[in-house]
């Protein structure tokens, strides 16, 4: 190939990575999930090592990002053939949502600046702006015969992705899992976003080891949507509000009588303002009434909330992709995203090491061109 890459043979004699030795690329990779390379650089001068500049262990951590992201697939597959299922697991519990991450963005060279107090010492760099895009959150739960969540998998992409690697994911962990136990449960709890679920939904069906699962709109979620349903209406919202829930609680056909009632509400005559709330919430129950039968569910010890999912909202963007100051572009947080996935499931070392044994490493043999 002409100026292709260069291979250093004892590189691969070695098993460096990224130029590293392996331990340090594992510590690189962890710190890719975690934080910032600045923290890493700190980290280990105060282990009294002699690490590699700032810019380097950036570098270096976007490479092996982008690595564990291109063989994601892979390196996840070697990952479940070891993983067994967690003690008591009764219920699959899957979720997709949606959250939001600070992306860079170039503005057109024309644009204004905002006046500087000292000149620029280099060329200015182009002109950038930032805004929260879209980004995707998927998980997988193990929860037991309570309907406690006993372990999950917690998967992150970003909008210029999608979400088709995320759902490609969970449904390898939904075949591994019924693999070792075809009698396990599947719900789906999540919020009532209509494009969620038709992407939820579609992979399962397309899913040849799933045959059949239940439907939940996470519990709070909805109440939220009752709740100002009862506050449009006349009289006591916090005594109806008790009313519905109690109904829900006992019999799958109350949310049939809660629309039929906010239907004659909305007939009576209300302000425009609360007329228009009622026929909001009567939409959304009308929409999602199917998905909102918590009470034979309830009773076989399903989970009726999906606080794995917004959990992981959390945990995966929150934590690392907003903190203060941060911005990205999409290189960048993919390989972030790449690196956490792998450490917050728990598969780091796996991944790694067979990223190593299969794109790091190598048998050299010394070769010798005989003159003709």
């Amino acid at each position: 190939m002409r100026n292709g890459p260069t291979v250093v043979p004892l590189e691969l004699v070695v098993g460096l990575v990224e130029r590293a030795t392996p331990a340090l690329a594992g510590r690189v990779a962890m710190a890719k999930a975690d934080g910032a390379s600045r923290d890493l650089h700190r980290q280990l001068l105060a282990s009294h090592r002699v690490p590699p500049s700032r810019s380097t262990l950036e570098v270096m951590g976007n490479a092996v990002g982008s690595a564990l992201d291109q063989r994601r697939a892979v390196l996840e597959a070697a990952a479940r053939r070891s993983e067994t299922l967690p003690d008591g697991a009764r219920t699959l519990v899957l979720g997709l949502d949606r959250t939001s991450a600070p992306m860079e963005e170039d503005l057109p060279p024309e644009t204004p600046r905002r006046p500087r107090k000292k000149p620029y010492v280099r060329s200015p760099p182009p002109p950038v702006t930032v805004n929260y895009r879209m980004a995707f959150v998927g998980t997988v739960a193990f929860a037991d015969a309570d309907g406690d969540i006993l372990h999950s998998y917690k998967y992150g992409a970003t909008r210029e992705d999608g979400p088709d690697p995320i759902l490609h994911s969970m449904m390898q962990d939904v075949r591994r899992a019924l693999h070792q136990d075809s009698s396990l449960r599947i719900v789906v709890v999540q919020d009532a976003a209509k494009e969620m679920w038709t992407l939820v939904t579609g992979a399962l069906e397309l899913e040849p080891s799933v045959r059949m699962w239940e439907e939940l709109v996470d519990h709070y979620h909805a109440m939220g949507h009752l709740w100002a349903a009862a506050q449009a209406m006349e009289g006591n919202a916090q005594e109806i509000m008790a009313d519905w829930k109690a109904a829900l609680r006992k019999d799958d056909d109350a949310i049939d009588a809660i629309a039929e009632l906010l239907r004659r509400e909305v007939e009576r005559g209300y302000l425009p303002t609360y007329r228009i709330a009622m026929e909001d919430e009567l939409t959304f129950i009308t929409n999602n009434g199917a998905r909102m039968r918590y009470a034979s569910l309830r009773d076989a010890d399903f989970p009726i909330g999906s606080g794995v999912t917004e959990g992981a909202c959390k945990s995966f963007f929150s934590c690392r992709c907003k903190r203060s100051g941060q911005r990205w572009r999409n290189p960048g947080l993919r390989a972030t995203l790449a690196c956490r996935t792998q450490l917050v499931n728990g598969r780091l070392d796996r991944a790694m090491l067979t990223l190593r044994r299969r794109d790091y490493s190598a048998d050299v043999q010394a070769v010798s061109r005989l003159a003709a």
